[in-house]
């Protein structure tokens, strides 16, 4: 009986009274004008879109992305004219399931803060309930068009839109892809680090001492230091997933002389294969980490990715300072000057300037303290009146002490 009434009437129903369409709840009141009323497609039949997966791309922050959707309903094998059908942006579609269960699509705050439904044209007769809700009734021919886009909070991939009829329903699939160059890259170092990273102000990587420290002088190639890096993609400054996977190529540019080999490596420090890039996730817009390994001589470099497609080149940096690892003291009795001579070297054999150390001496039975700092060619000098016969050099970034009898 519906479905004649509605074969008959057209796409929008005319009731007696508006009471008489309120007291059905299979009915809607008062979408449009008066005592309209529409039906729901409630007998077997079904619905189909033009397309199970939109991509939509915003071209820049404030235009919006748009495509378009072709909705048909049918009724038992004839066209649903005159139907209601609602559309709603809801979250993800079930995965590796041909036959969609409304139960499964959840509602997802941020999708319906990322899209927005509107009718196609003036000839789809819809009404919006909310941005992302929309009641239409099929035309004559069993047809709707809706216009799907992005909105200015950031669009977001995982998300649908949804038609339901009655029991019938439908699902598309929406994927946003930026073009590359509306985004921008990001280089990343772990938050601790705090506000530093550019060339004026270095992040410092603090060295950690190799083992064996007092009573052996490792090479180079056995000292290393790390530092994890990351990459992300961001638009008008907010980390967005792109829709595709993003290709970072790695760099390091030496900004000091002579200093110790970089590597970039996913599997830890010492490297056992190198990493010369890192992808951004497509969803979520941002690489896993890479740990750059820097040798025990340090230096200061700058870490570089550059992502490029389409004539299209991102890219961003940061400035890492490795201070050179300590890796020997050496003591020396300067008899002319009564003073004792101490130095802290790199794996290189370089002094290391600035540190500051406690030195703790016993000559005759007496004991003494200094706190010194070493020279620009990582000298200090402790005045003593005789060569100690027991010194204690502790190394207070580090609270580690190394204890020498005299030469």
């Amino acid at each position: 009986m519906l479905g004649a009434l509605a074969a008959a009437m057209g796409s929008l129903i005319s009731c007696s009274s508006a009471d008489e369409c309120g007291a059905n709840p299979d009915n809607y009141n008062d979408l449009y004008n008066g005592d309209r009323c529409q039906l729901e497609v409630d007998a077997p039949g079904g619905i189909e879109n033009s397309a199970n997966l939109l991509q939509l791309t915003p071209a820049e922050l404030d235009v919006p992305g748009e495509a378009d959707l072709l909705i048909t309903g049918k009724v038992d094998g004839t066209v649903a004219d005159g139907y209601l059908v609602e559309l709603r942006i809801k979250g993800a579609l079930p995965k590796a399931d041909p036959f969609i269960d409304p139960t499964k699509i959840l509602e997802n705050d941020a999708c319906t803060a990322a899209f927005e439904l509107s009718p196609a044209s003036e000839l789809d007769v819809c009404t919006k309930v909310s941005p992302s809700v929309l009641r239409c009734v099929f035309d004559a021919v069993g047809q709707l068009g809706v216009t799907v886009s992005t909105r200015r909070t950031q669009p977001i991939t995982g998300c649908s839109v949804v038609a339901q009829s009655g029991s019938a329903i439908d699902g598309t699939k929406l994927e946003v892809i930026y073009p590359l160059e509306t985004l921008s890259l990001e280089a990343r170092l772990p938050a601790t680090f705090g506000p530093c990273g550019d060339a004026a102000t270095p992040c410092v990587v603090p060295p950690a001492l190799p083992q064996g420290f007092c009573t052996a002088a490792p090479a180079c190639e056995g000292v290393v230091q790390e530092v994890e890096l990351y990459f992300a993609s961001e638009r008008g400054g907010q980390q967005v997933g792109s829709g595709q996977d993003i290709t970072v190529s790695l760099t390091s540019l030496r900004q000091s002389v002579g200093v110790g080999q970089v590597d970039f490596s996913t599997s830890g420090c010492p490297i056992t294969e190198s990493a010369p890039s890192i992808a951004i996730d497509a969803a979520i817009g941002e690489s896993p980490a890479v740990q750059v390994c820097v040798d025990g001589r340090g230096g200061t470099y700058e870490l570089r990715g550059t992502a490029s497609k389409g004539g299209a080149v991102l890219t961003d940096s940061r400035f890492v300072d490795f201070p050179p690892v300590p890796t020997q003291i050496t003591r020396r009795w300067l008899a002319a000057e009564h003073a004792l001579e101490v130095g802290v070297l790199a794996c290189d054999g370089r002094g290391i300037p600035g540190l500051k150390l406690t030195v703790a001496t016993e000559v005759d039975g007496g004991t003494s303290s200094a706190i010194v700092a070493t020279d620009g060619v990582g000298l200090a000098l402790v005045p003593l009146a005789d060569d100690p016969t027991m010194t204690k050099v502790t190394l207070d970034t580090w609270n580690a002490t190394c204890t020498y009898p005299a030469e």
